[in-house]
């Protein structure tokens, strides 16, 4: 496993962000902190909305989550940086629509950046295409996920790894919140009166969670 770790870096995890905690424009301008690598790479924000219905790292059913659910119906889906496809279609199980692309950014160790967009309604890329950031690439759905009674509908699943993989474990994947330090930390003052966050003390490392 690759591993690096870095200073201490702190951070709340909040539920049931409003999109008020976020900038309202789509193109996010990172907030440089020196324990974090990925703050300067400048990601697009992956869609429209910013209300994270998921948070990195729940215990689920079927394991940690990996990634952040941003709750989203319906609407486009964007590339957070310039790669190339390297998978696209339907997973056998659940049968979620997808987009995998491998970034030309790369962690500490020179590993390239895989993201993945799941529960798509449709795409618009296939498998190699080359794309830049802020492509629209897929529309946002549903497909593959829980049903609105259980609370979790329509949403985009967003996450990201550094282990080569275009279906990856859970320790191979990053936190999305370190590519949007700024974002994450508007999120944390607007909820910072409510009692419902969480405080999280942690180290950075580049290949597990938190």
């Amino acid at each position: 496993m690759k591993r690096v770790t870095l200073g201490l870096f702190a951070v709340l995890l909040s539920f049931g962000a409003s999109n008020a905690a976020f900038s309202k424009s789509a193109d996010v301008v990172p907030m440089y902190d020196p324990d974090n690598p990925y703050a300067p790479l400048g990601w697009r924000w992956p869609t429209t909305s910013y209300t994270i219905t998921g948070e990195y790292g729940e215990n689920r059913s079927d394991g940690r989550h990996k990634g952040i659910d941003i709750g989203v119906k319906l609407k486009p889906v964007y590339a957070v940086a310039d790669g190339q496809v390297v998978g696209v279609g339907i997973y056998t199980s659940p049968r979620a629509k997808y987009v995998t692309i491998k970034h030309n950014d790369k962690d500490p160790n020179g590993n390239n950046l895989i993201t993945r967009y799941l529960h798509l309604n449709d795409y618009y890329v296939g498998k190699y295409d080359y794309v830049s950031r802020g492509e629209e690439i897929a529309e946002s759905g549903n497909t593959g996920a829980p049903g609105e009674e259980d609370g979790r509908g329509y949403h985009l699943h967003f996450d990201v790894n550094n282990g080569n993989d275009t279906t990856p474990d859970y320790s191979d994947t990053i936190n999305p919140k370190y590519f949007w330090p700024n974002q994450f930390r508007s999120l944390m003052a607007d909820e910072s009166e409510h009692s419902d966050h969480i405080e999280i003390d942690f180290k950075y490392d580049v290949t597990a969670g938190i």
